[in-house]
């Protein structure tokens, strides 16, 4: 697959989700789930909103298991919260009114991988010791001190859909680099399988 193929499918991908973010901003919609085409949902989502017991100031909650938080000791009464302190993916998520319009700021112009420039503006990873300074790097200049306060659901309830996901396995070449950076993988492999390994 050629480097314009990937860079396509990249932007083609953060188009979408501005997309699906400027009807909610519009219609003055209170929240939506996003799932994206690679989503596979593992668990059913609460049907009534009162039942997600949401953190008050919770802007956009990550669904999946790829967006990293502290996870805890023993099983949690689901749902869950914790604050993200990581990953990547955005196959699924719920965004709040508030939310929708920030992200819209925060992607536009989409200058990065869509989920890298994302996860750059939650609040947690901007506060985080140590890492905070590396997660700089994937910022809007145009919205750089926007925040969003972000949370991934416990358990998970969306998982990537695998090896056969034309999204998330053709990475924007941009990616490589932040994955090296922020997640310790390497996706650069010389049989082209593009197979993560991370570094120790």
């Amino acid at each position: 697959e050629s480097w314009a193929e990937r860079t396509r499918k990249g932007g083609a991908c953060g188009g979408g989700h501005v997309r699906f973010l400027e009807p909610i901003v519009r219609g003055g919609i209170p929240g939506a789930v996003a799932l994206e085409e690679d989503a596979s949902v593992r668990r059913a989502p609460p049907h009534d909103v009162a039942d997600w017991l949401l953190p008050e100031d919770a802007e956009i909650v990550m669904l999946s298991q790829r967006a990293l938080t502290d996870e805890p000791s023993v099983d949690p009464e689901f749902p869950a919260y914790g604050p993200v302190r990581g990953g990547a993916g955005t196959e699924g998520y719920l965004i709040s009114l508030e939310g929708a319009r920030k992200l819209l700021r925060v992607l536009m112009p989409l200058r990065n991988p869509l989920d890298f420039q994302m996860y750059s503006h939650f609040r947690s990873l901007q506060s985080t010791a140590g890492i905070s300074d590396y997660w700089r790097l994937a910022r809007n200049p145009e919205a750089f001190d926007l925040a969003l306060n972000s949370y991934r659901i416990i358990p998970s309830m969306v998982e990537h859909a695998g090896d056969s996901s034309a999204i998330g396995n053709s990475r924007h070449p941009r990616a490589h680099f932040f994955c090296r950076v922020l997640l310790g993988l390497n996706f650069d492999d010389p049989a082209g399988d593009h197979a993560a390994r991370r570094y120790g």
